[in-house]
């Protein structure tokens, strides 16, 4: 073979193979043109249902957001409006409370005054009784009158030609007590006064037994002045160690002292305020001198202005 053969087989075997190559790189760019045309119809239908999905979920969203919001606006009206009620009930409440209180502070000063006066009129009408502590049950037998007026007589040097004139004697009106229990006191009631304040007076002078047992005399009071007198208990006990003798007044209360020292220091006290005054002295301290002190000064043992002015 000549040397033009060979250079022309060479040449042709190169162009085939250029062929070749041109032919497979367009077949690659045509795959290629194809994959990207069908990506991109891909990603567009994906766009689209992406679009189309999110537009859906979006306005469902929406739509329960407003409806939750629309709930929540509602419940928020209700809520307000029951606030609003209750405010008004409150108001009103508060308004009612405040003359209720009123009502009820005029009403318990109207008591307290009843009451005053329920306890002023049961002391008067005790005035001319008297209680007598410690009888034995049975000891009256049959008839207390005529028991107590035996022993008046038998006890108490009583001047002659006087009259008792006892008008009832009883047992306090309480449950028999058992034996070994304290006997109920016998309250005996006269017709004069100043003969009630005359026995009195002999009987605490002189010690008074029967059957050996000391009897004790004293006022028929009230339940309330009972209660008054034990906070002063303490007080009596001290001067009786001192050998300082005390006595009840008739009324066995310090209201009449209270309303002596209104009139002549020109003061409107009130019953509230004198036994705060009473109270205070009694609680204020622990020793019985001071304690007796206080005592005497409110009950006008020392000078009263009334009197200082008199000087």
């Amino acid at each position: 073979m000549n040397a033009n053969s060979v250079e022309g087989e060479n040449s042709d075997s190169a162009g085939a193979n250029d062929r070749a190559v041109h032919k497979g790189l367009k077949e690659i760019t045509q795959e290629i043109g194809e994959l990207k045309q069908a990506m991109k119809n891909d990603l567009t239908a994906f766009r689209d249902d992406f679009n189309t999905n999110f537009r859906q979920e979006f306005a469902s969203f929406k739509e329960d957001v407003t409806s939750k919001l629309m709930a929540n606006n509602n419940q928020l009206q209700d809520h307000k409006r029951s606030i609003d009620e209750a405010e008004k009930r409150t108001v009103k409440l508060e308004t009612w409370n405040i003359q209720a209180k009123e009502v009820l502070v005029k009403t318990i000063q109207q008591q307290r005054k009843l009451q005053e006066k329920l306890t002023n009129m049961e002391g008067r009408s005790r005035r001319s009784s008297i209680r007598i502590f410690r009888v034995p049950e049975g000891a009256e037998g049959d008839s207390v009158p005529r028991f107590i007026e035996n022993l008046l007589w038998s006890e108490l040097a009583l001047p002659e030609g006087t009259d008792l004139s006892i008008q009832r004697a009883h047992r306090a009106a309480a449950r028999k007590p058992d034996p070994g229990e304290t006997p109920r006191s016998i309250i005996v009631n006269f017709l004069q006064f100043h003969t009630k304040e005359m026995l009195l007076k002999k009987a605490w002078l002189k010690q008074i037994k029967l059957d050996g047992k000391p009897l004790f005399f004293d006022h028929d009071d009230t339940a309330e002045v009972v209660q008054k007198r034990k906070a002063y208990a303490e007080i009596k006990k001290a001067l009786k160690e001192k050998n300082i003798k005390s006595q009840t007044p008739l009324t066995s209360s310090t209201h009449s002292i209270k309303e002596k020292w209104g009139k002549e220091s020109e003061l409107q006290l009130s019953t509230e305020d004198w036994h705060h005054i009473c109270h205070i002295q009694q609680t204020a301290t622990s020793s019985r001198i001071w304690k007796e002190f206080c005592w005497k000064n409110i009950i006008r043992f020392f000078i009263t202005p009334k009197t200082k002015s008199d000087f």
